[in-house]
């Protein structure tokens, strides 16, 4: 199955492609564009044709379409959400909605997973993973409220997404 990835939940649009020999293809933002200003209704649609290209497919070759249904900025999501629905359907398509939590999390090499998306206004979204098992369902809490949490986690995870950025700062 050829299945074109989009994720909107961030202040920058994601694409991937995983073919049906098991070869995938991103274009992942750099960190700048994940702190700076949306940017979906410019990259989105390119990105996904430069994901095609270097998968070698086209839009007629595609079997699925999956996306970040969040959590996230709202207004990302609704383009995000929308354009997967319109290349669906267009192209008959199957549509498959991901937690972006999820998405993210499967990125983290680590058995113990922390994806954080910044939530805006102070606070994260979060969730935690056990290799494929969510232990923590997705919440949204202050990095304070967060830091007092994780002593109740089975370990020590690893973080990573635009919220761990914003702790960086």
């Amino acid at each position: 199955m050829n299945v074109l990835g989009i994720d909107t939940s961030t202040a920058s649009s994601v694409a991937a492609v995983l073919r049906d020999d098991g070869a995938s293809f991103e274009r992942r933002p750099h960190t700048t564009d994940l702190l700076g200003p949306p940017t979906h209704s410019r990259d989105l649609l390119p990105g996904a044709a430069v994901v095609l290209d270097e998968a070698c497919l086209d839009w007629s070759d595609l079997d699925c379409v999956a996306v970040g249904i969040g959590p996230g900025a709202f207004t990302g999501l609704r383009i995000g959400v929308s354009t997967a629905r319109a290349l669906a359907s267009s192209h008959a398509l199957a549509l498959r909605p991901v937690s972006s939590l999820a998405a993210l999390a499967a990125g983290i090499e680590a058995p113990l997973r922390l994806p954080l998306i910044d939530a805006r206004r102070g606070e994260v979204f979060a969730a935690l993973y056990q290799e494929e098992r969510e232990l923590w369902p997705a919440f949204a809490a202050t990095p304070e409220a967060l830091l007092k949490r994780l002593p109740d986690a089975p370990g020590t995870p690893l973080a990573a997404g635009t919220g761990s950025l914003r702790f960086s700062q």
